[in-house]
């Protein structure tokens, strides 16, 4: 067999990413040959480059490979090179050490509330513990009447609402942004040539949080009845990340046991606009018009010709033993047999459509719980290390000083050059990360901006 086939899957089943999204040739006459290799492929093709939709808010770069970037660029004289670089350590400890506290503050405040959690308490300790965290927390609420009158554990309450606002905050730091309630909605009861039809019923869920990253366009194959069923390469509007949170009104049992108790946590990727509505919980397979057609014209349909030959068979019989019988006897196993068939081909395409919705899940989803809170820490750390050292070289190597507009517009201006794509960066929070370490200063009678000569922090900055 050819190269495009076998030597692919080979190449890149050895660096552990799967035929599944890694780019797999640089041109799209290659990556059609890719898709074809797969055409099941649960979440199609995405290039290393893929283009975008919206602009982003948020740098795609790793900051390593962002440093070696701006080094190729020569815009450093070589007496700058040596202090460009020993602040761009400075930054990544800093915004360590803030990746730290946020995952220590991550883990204080879902260690009650995670489903996967394998740790007991001490007999006697819990009672504690939940006496001093509701005082801590809020302790002119914790007296207060009428604020349990649900009957929950006041301490799980405010971890979960902890723990979402920490989420929401690391999140942005991240560079994603909110879904809205109104663009899930719209994707309910539809769904891509890929994807599930289903309904989801909002009132089950007491907290409901959606966050995408990377508004982007993927390649998906499918077969048409008008193109002869040939395989053809499709372009699809994907989200590269999309982080959920959500906790239930109360405990559900099934496939996956959910807790009401717990917040439950999950991190997919390349997840088409349209299809949204599958990774939320608890939803039900909605059919169309053409699938219920589909399982009852047929048996409708062979009732009637089954049912006209059995009675003229059932005539003949009657006529010559003179028993009636046999004719509504006959009519009616045909009947039930009818109903057996649309009964079983009803669970035969659910089981289908939960198949195929099952498939797109098992490639596409990244982390769950306490995993999808690491996750995010880290890219949070990632994305504000590259703003922080793409601001402070983009102040290094200007040759005059800056507006706070200019200054963005600048390092957006890097980032089209490097990748090819239009960003808004949000400017503020590396300025005051360079501003902390004495990398930035700001003439107060003009308000524009100027780098300052790197100096190591002392142990009392």
């Amino acid at each position: 067999m050819s190269k495009s086939f076998i030597n692919v899957l080979s190449e890149i089943s050895s660096a552990n990413s799967g035929v599944i999204t890694r780019s797999i040739a640089a041109s799209p006459d290659q990556a059609s040959v890719a898709l074809v290799g797969n055409p099941e492929s649960a979440s199609g093709f995405i290039c290393d480059n893929p283009r975008h939709w919206a602009v982003e808010n948020y740098i795609p770069i790793n900051p390593h490979h962002l440093v070696k970037y701006l080094l190729q660029r020569r815009e450093l004289s070589e007496d700058r090179v040596e202090p460009f670089l020993k602040a761009t350590q400075q930054i990544e400890s800093t915004l360590g050490d803030i990746a730290v506290d946020y995952d220590r503050c991550f883990r204080s405040l879902y260690v009650g509330i995670d489903p996967d959690q394998d740790n007991r308490l001490p007999l006697g300790v819990e009672a504690v513990i939940e006496e001093l965290e509701t005082e801590t927390a809020d302790p002119e609420k914790a007296n207060t009447p009428g604020d349990n009158a649900s009957g929950e554990n006041p301490t799980a309450v405010s971890r979960v609402a902890g723990t979402i606002s920490l989420c929401r905050e690391i999140l942005l730091r991240a560079g994603y942004r909110e879904v809205s309630r109104e663009e899930i909605e719209a994707c309910v009861g539809v769904a891509s040539d890929w994807g599930v039809p289903l309904d989801v019923d909002f009132h089950m869920f007491k907290e409901l949080v959606v966050y995408c990253r990377g508004d982007i366009i993927g390649s998906r194959v499918r077969r048409r009845l008008r193109t002869f069923y040939k395989i053809e390469a499709v372009d699809v509007a994907v989200y590269q990340r999309m982080a959920v949170m959500f906790q239930l009104n109360s405990d559900v049992t099934g496939d996956e046991d959910l807790r009401a108790t717990s917040l439950h946590l999950r991190l997919f990727k390349n997840i088409p606009k349209q299809d949204i509505d599958m990774l939320l919980p608890c939803t039900k397979v909605k059919f169309s018009w053409l699938d219920r057609l589909k399982i009852v014209a047929p048996s409708i349909g062979g009732l009637f010709m089954s049912a006209r030959k059995i009675v003229n068979a059932i005539l003949i019989i009657a006529v010559l033993t003179l028993k009636s019988t046999f004719v509504i006897v006959g009519l009616v196993l045909a009947a039930v047999g009818y109903v057996v068939r649309s009964v079983l081909g009803y669970f035969q395409t659910k089981n289908r459509y939960l198949l195929n919705l099952t498939r797109n899940l098992y490639f596409q989803k990244l982390d769950t719980n306490a995993g999808v809170g690491y996750q995010i820490i880290h890219q949070a750390h990632e994305q504000a290390t590259a703003e922080s050292v793409l601001a402070y070289y983009a102040l290094i190597t200007a040759t005059e000083s800056l507006s706070e507009r200019k200054w963005q517009r600048r390092c957006e201006r890097i980032v089209r050059e490097a990748v090819d794509l239009e960003v808004d960066l949000d400017i503020q929070r590396a300025m005051e990360m360079i501003v902390q370490l004495n990398l930035a200063k700001r003439d107060e009678q003009t308000g524009r901006w100027s780098a300052s000569d790197y100096k190591p922090l002392t142990a009392k900055q």
